[in-house]
């Protein structure tokens, strides 16, 4: 099923990736900052960032995990998209949830600053 538009999709690094993180929308683009700092690091981690959710560019995604050992889904929440990246990869590498959601302590839903240390972390955690 098609709804008539192509997806789109950020990638990178994921040519000699060992890990390659999936991420959406604002937190997408701190996971690509992270990837950069832990690549010039010596880190082999790259990054999916899809742009569109539907229709899911699951070809691409699919294509750009191919050569990992392992993908990682970054969500500040309860994982909503683990599943579409599991079903894109077709059980080929494991995929781990490596997010979570943000709460202030009121329960409202104000989390706390989204940061690329705190991100680069839970990857470093995710690639051992």
């Amino acid at each position: 099923m098609s709804a008539g538009v192509d997806p789109l999709i950020d990638i990178g690094f994921c040519d000699d990736a060992d890990l390659v993180v999936v991420a959406y929308g604002s937190v997408g683009k701190f996971v690509r900052y992270a990837c950069l700092q832990l690549r010039e690091a010596g880190h082999r981690v790259g990054y999916v960032r899809p742009i569109t959710l539907w229709p899911f560019p699951s070809d691409a995604v699919h294509d750009a995990v191919a050569g990992a050992a392992k993908v990682a889904v970054y969500e500040q929440n309860m994982g909503q998209m683990v599943d579409d990246v599991r079903l894109a990869t077709l059980g080929a590498v494991p995929v781990e949830f490596i997010g979570s959601p943000s709460w202030d302590h009121s329960g409202f839903g104000i989390g706390p600053d989204i940061n690329v240390p705190d991100i680069s972390e839970r990857i470093l955690e995710a690639v051992s």
